[in-house]
């Protein structure tokens, strides 16, 4: 079960339709005036019963009296109902949510009551006094026993429980008559209006300071989706020389890697013609030697030349020196025409080998000429691009780390163009601007409140707290009083189980609401309770202990001893009770979601415990609906800051 909204109208404080909207986590509902019946409305209509504060608080009819109504919506067995009373006529409806209309289950109290535990399975008795809502004046250390002793009774008061205050020998009240005592409490209640108001002033700042941290949420992925925008462009920025290099430079490279790689080709398909021209002309002589000495490399290269040239030779040399002795030798000189035919065939041979040295040596000096040609124009390509890439701010031959900045500035230069796309989508998805009117307007309220609470609270501040510990002292003692007359006057009734405490009752609502016997919820409790008391008290107290029949007790660290509930002082009794109330309720959760409500029942407890409050109504939040009306500014960040919303 979850309360979903309360409904307030003609009674104490809102006169005017009220609503109350609760979320399914923890939330925070400053307590003022029509904020006191919030939590009681909700109790004693679940409770089918508002013969209580909520029928005292009615207006007249000529205040809006007339139509004095109250209601709640809650969800139960997965739908979602309404419960409404007028309190002047005393009708009752019971409705069911089926579609966008209100259907009525009864409209008649007592099958009401019937229903609602029954059928909706909403928890009654002790179960909603003592587990699921918790009042100021109904705290453990508020409730006097009977002057029989039988029972315990809820004392009443408008005010939270001050501890110190007992004796009410403060200011010598107790010797005052009842007229001064309530004239008194009138000008306490005229300056506590003053200070309600500096506290709502405190509580609407918490509210907007959470609805700022809301804001500043939703607009988190804006604020990053912005943040990457303007880190994108610095980088962009840095590399700005880069622009002009995107759209040509990854061609000018592949096409210099490619002009290299075909002068590589080029170069080794020449050198391979060159290799083999020399192999073919290995037995001609070398073109420079041709050239030097053209004649020796002719004799050098042609045998049969020199052959002819020395037979030749020698026969007309050896005739004539032979003709000096004989005329017959003379005819020997004949030999040399055979010998220079021969030589003469050896020198054609001879020339048309210089001559093919020659066809070899031009094509060698066309291939050199291909390959200084082929050289050159890579040269002139490469220089082109080292131009470029110097005029970049690089050094010559840095296109390798010119292409790695380039595709991180491609890169970025992309995601830069997505981001500013997100940002786009998301400005309009979520609203940007709007959201920063809002936040703009969040921050001048701010400003706003703290400096009137900087004026006017400082004049309040010094005596609130003086003036809130003599208004429950007051209160108290007329209390006291009132409760002695009726004491000594007549039996006092009431419902209370005789003879059982409060932690008692805790404990046997949760057996209710867990569904299992006393003894099983008991040992189900005591550990958490145990470790929850303890953390409250400062570890004064080591251990809860729950009886055969749930009583309650708790070992003081000090001594060991074990000191039952009753026997406690008035804050401990208050503390142990909240450990009880927060452990049944984890317990109670594992089966079932059911709310926790607490009217100003933390407001009395000491400054030192509330950071360890708040997280514990954090903690429980995350698996049951919290409702804390309060007073105190530390459990403002506990949750939601919940306000009414008035129908004009």
């Amino acid at each position: 079960m979850e309360l979903v909204e309360v409904i307030l109208q003609g009674v104490r404080g809102s006169p005017r339709l009220s609503r109350w909207v609760f979320p399914a986590g923890p939330c925070i509902v400053a307590a003022g005036e029509a904020e006191a019946l919030v939590a009681r409305a909700a109790f004693e209509l679940l409770a089918v019963n508002l013969d209580g504060e909520l029928r005292a608080a009615a207006l007249p009819a000529g205040e809006g009296g007339a139509h004095a109504r109250v209601g709640l919506v809650f969800d139960a067995r997965a739908r979602r109902h309404r419960l409404l009373c007028d309190l002047s006529s005393g009708r009752w409806a019971l409705q069911v949510q089926t579609g966008e209309a209100w259907e009525t289950l009864s409209a008649a109290a007592p099958e009401i009551a019937n229903l609602l535990p029954q059928t909706l399975g909403v928890p009654g008795g002790d179960a909603l006094r003592e587990v699921l809502f918790s009042f100021v004046d109904d705290l453990p250390s508020r409730r006097r026993a009977r002057t029989d002793g039988a029972g315990a009774r809820p004392a009443r008061s408008a005010v939270a429980y001050v501890p110190g205050y007992d004796t009410h020998t403060r200011q010598g009240w107790d010797r005052r008559p009842d007229a001064a005592l309530r004239a008194r409490l009138v000008e306490l209640q005229a300056l506590a209006k003053t200070q309600e108001a500096l506290v709502a002033l405190e509580f609407e700042l918490g509210g907007l300071q959470q609805d700022l941290f809301q804001l500043d949420a939703q607009l988190r992925p804006l604020r990053e989706a912005g943040e990457q925008v303007v880190e994108l462009k610095a980088l962009l920025a840095r590399h700005d020389n880069l622009d002009e290099l995107a759209t040509t430079f990854p061609a000018r490279v592949a096409s210099v890697r490619q002009a290299e790689a075909a002068l590589a080709r080029q170069l080794r398909l020449l050198d391979e013609g060159e290799r083999r021209i020399l192999d073919g002309a290995r037995d001609l002589p070398s073109p420079a030697y041709a050239r030097r000495r053209p004649v020796l490399a002719l004799l050098g290269r042609e045998p049969l030349l020199v052959h002819g040239l020395l037979v030749g030779t020698g026969a007309i040399l050896f005739a004539m020196v032979a003709s000096l002795w004989s005329d017959a030798l003379r005819s020997v000189a004949l030999l040399d025409i055979p010998a220079f035919a021969l030589a003469a065939v050896g020198a054609f041979r001879a020339l048309a080998v210089l001559e093919d040295g020659d066809a070899v040596r031009g094509r060698l000096e066309r291939i050199a000429g291909e390959r200084a040609r082929e050289r050159g124009l890579f040269a002139q390509e490469r220089a082109s691009l080292d131009r470029t890439i110097t005029q970049a701010g690089f050094g010559p031959g840095q296109e390798d780390e010119v292409e790695r900045l380039l595709a991180a500035h491609v890169e970025r230069r992309e995601r830069l163009r997505f981001a500013e796309d997100q940002l786009r989508a998301a400005e309009v998805t979520l609203d940007g601007a709007g959201l920063r009117e809002q936040r703009l307007a969040t921050e001048g309220r701010i400003r706003a409140l703290e400096q009137r609470l900087a004026t006017e609270g400082a004049a309040f501040d010094a005596a609130a707290v003086e003036h809130a510990r003599e208004r429950a002292e007051i209160e108290a003692l007329l209390v006291a009083r009132a409760t002695t007359s009726a004491a000594s006057a007549v039996d006092v009734g009431g419902d209370d189980l005789v003879g059982v405490d409060v932690g008692q009752r805790i404990v046997r609502a949760a057996a209710e609401l867990v569904g299992s016997p006393l003894d099983a919820t008991s040992a189900q409790l005591a550990p958490r309770a145990s470790q929850v008391a303890g953390a409250l008290t400062s570890h004064r107290f080591t251990a809860v202990r729950l009886g055969a029949r749930a009583e309650v007790a708790v070992v003081e660290a000090a001594t060991d001893a074990v000191v039952p509930f009753p026997r406690l002082s008035a804050i401990d009794r208050d503390l142990v009770a909240l450990a009880l109330r927060l452990a049944a309720l984890e317990a109670a959760a594992r089966h079932e979601r059911l709310p926790l409500v607490l009217d100003r029942a933390l407001d009395h407890l000491p400054a030192e415990v509330m950071p360890l409050l708040s997280r514990a109504l954090q903690f429980i939040g995350q698996s049951t609906q919290v409702i804390c009306l309060t007073t105190r500014r530390e459990l403002a960040g506990v949750g939601a800051m919940i306000t009414a919303s008035v129908d004009a």
